[in-house]
Formats: structure tokens, sequence, C-alpha cells
């Protein structure tokens, strides 16, 4: 009898093989599918991981062009102001002017200030976002927007007031953008009497008083609109800085140079180094003479600041030169994060 149930012991086991096969082969699929399933879910997770790496660098990027932007608006903005109120002193208090200085007051209302062209449009174009991600979404948007905004402002100020001025025969002065007070070191030989004479009369022209009236309203039109960009501007790099606290301002090799060191590079000098000590921090400790200084980047003038005081003021790019008054051993500080610099005298 012994040996009959195990026959059908070993029967039943036999019958029951392929179902054990099966259970076993089903297992093994699970396991594979539920590793490939892990390993997709690790992928995106890692894809996702990069793009948010990508979207951050390109955040820093526009960060650091809507700076750029902000500086170049505001240089622009504030000559148009200085314009205004040129206008506004030959319309009300033309007696306050020289006979020389007429000719050279006309050609700067005139002054036509560049288009700007920003970096933050190539960078917003070629931004990789997330669109399930709202924030992401939502800056890309809001950038889409201020690159239009940008590419569609034109000035309002239709008038060609150098045609009227060649047609009197008045030629035009060269004008450093870049240094308007520069602009107002006046060469009184430059133009000739006659010359002056017809500025003179010119500006006491009913007719051409009326140009002057309808140059002023545009201009502040645009003074305006330069506003609102610049407002934006500062709105986005806020929203920036919340989402992304760890982005910096960029700049290599910022350094100082002038006449109270070694002169500028027409001469010879470069820029003397000065010390990231922070995120677009720097210092130096630098012997400075009576004279004239800037700071710069990377030994040209495409980023460079100045200002309208010392030994402390408002870091302005495309600025002014600072006027350095006492010589002396300084501390010298420049932060480009709050665009101020600081001088602060160590002995004499």
């Amino acid at each position: 009898m012994i040996p009959f149930f195990r026959k059908v012991r070993k029967k039943m086991a036999d019958d029951n093989r392929p179902f054990k096969y099966m259970r076993y082969a089903f297992g093994e699929i699970v396991l594979v599918v539920v590793g490939i399933l892990i390993a997709l879910q690790i992928n995106n997770w890692n894809e996702e991981n990069r793009k948010d790496v990508l979207f951050k660098d390109s955040m820093e990027q526009i960060y650091n062009g809507l700076k750029a932007d902000i500086d170049n608006y505001d240089s622009l903005q504030k000559g148009l102001i200085e314009q205004i109120y040129l206008i506004d002193l030959i319309l009300n208090n033309s007696d306050s002017f020289n006979m020389f200085e007429i000719p050279f007051a006309l050609n700067y209302i005139y002054y036509d200030f560049v288009t700007i062209k920003t970096e933050t449009e190539y960078f917003a174009q070629n931004l990789i976002y997330n669109p399930e991600n709202r924030q992401q979404k939502f800056l890309a948007k809001r950038l889409a927007g201020y690159v239009m905004n940008i590419n569609s402002f034109k000035s309002n100020i239709n008038i060609d007031l150098n045609e009227i001025l060649n047609e009197k025969g008045l030629p035009r002065p060269y004008l450093d953008q870049y240094n308007r007070q520069a602009n107002l070191v006046i060469d009184s030989a430059y133009f000739t009497e006659s010359q002056m004479k017809i500025a003179s009369n010119l500006i006491h022209s009913e007719n051409f008083r009326s140009i002057l009236k309808t140059i002023r309203v545009k201009t502040d039109y645009d003074i305006n609109n330069m506003g609102n960009i610049i407002a934006e501007s500062k709105s986005i790099i806020s929203s920036i800085k919340t989402k992304y606290p760890e982005v910096r301002i960029i700049f290599e090799n910022v350094g100082i140079i002038g006449t109270a060191i070694n002169g500028w590079d027409d001469v010879g000098a470069i820029s003397t180094p000065m010390e990231e000590t922070d995120y677009a921090i720097y210092e130096t400790e630098i012997y400075l003479k009576k004279g004239l200084i800037k700071f710069r980047s990377n030994d040209t003038w495409i980023k460079n600041w100045g200002g309208n005081s010392f030994p402390e003021g408002e870091a302005i790019h495309n600025g002014n030169n600072i006027s350095i008054d006492q010589s002396g051993l300084y501390l010298v500080r420049l932060d480009l994060n709050s665009n101020q610099y600081y001088f602060t005298k160590l002995k004499n």
C-alpha cells in the first residue's frame, strides 16, 4: 500500500509542476516590470532634476541680463531727464546761457540715445521650463512679455532737430554718451561767432520754441515708458531672487583705473585688480592721488561704473568719472549688488 500512495503523490506532484513553473515565471515577470517602472521613475526624476538645474542656471543668466537692462535704461533715462532740464532752461531762462554755450545746448537736446539690445532676450528665447511647474511657467510668461515690451519700445520723438540745425549751418560736436558731464566742458572756439548768433536767434524764434515744447512732451513720455521697463525688470528680478535666493551677479576681473592711479588706458595704463570678497562685492587697498577714477570689468569699457560723489555714492553704469579730491591710502569697496561704492581713507 505504501508504494501505491507514493506513486499517487508523485503523480500529483508531476501534474502540479506546470503551475509551479507558471507561478515562478509570473513572479519573475512582476519583478522585471517593477524594476523597469522603478528605473523609469528614477530616469524621470533625474530628467526633471536636470531640467530644474538648467532652468535655475538660465534664471541666473536672465537675472544678470535684467540687471544690465536696469543699468542701461536708468542711464538713458537720466540722460533724457537732463535733456528736459536743458529744454526748460532754454525756454524759461535762456539769458543764463553765454553766447558760445547755446549751439552746444541745442545739439545736446537732440542727443540720440542708442537702442538697447538686451541679452535677456537670448536667454528667454532659449529657456526650457517644466510646463507642470506653475512658478516656472509663470516666470517664462513674464519674461516673454518683458522681451516683447522691450522690442516694441520706440522713442516718440519723431522731430529731426539735427536736420533743422544742419539747415541753419550749425555743425554737430562730439557728445560723449557715457560721460555726460564732459559734454558741458565746452570749447568756445568750436562755433564761429556768426553760428553762435544763428543759434541765439533760433532759441528766441516762436516756431522753434514750439518745436522744443513738443520735444519736451515726447521726451517726458519716453521717460515714463523707460520707467515702466525698469520697474518690470526690478519686479522680475525680485521674483527670481525669491524663488532662487542663491542666484548672483556675475562679473569677472573687476578693477579700478584712472588718473588718480596711473592714468587711463590711452596712455597704456591697465586696471588695478580688486578682490571679490563676497558675491559681486570687490575690495582693494590702494594709494590714490587727486584725480579721476572709474571701475570696470575685464579691462574694457563695455561694463564700467562711475559716480557723482565722493567718498561714497551710487555706482552708475557708464556714469561720470569719480573725482578723488584727497590723496591717500584708501580701502575701496564696490558692491555691484546694491550699486554702491565706498572710499575709506586709511592714512594720508
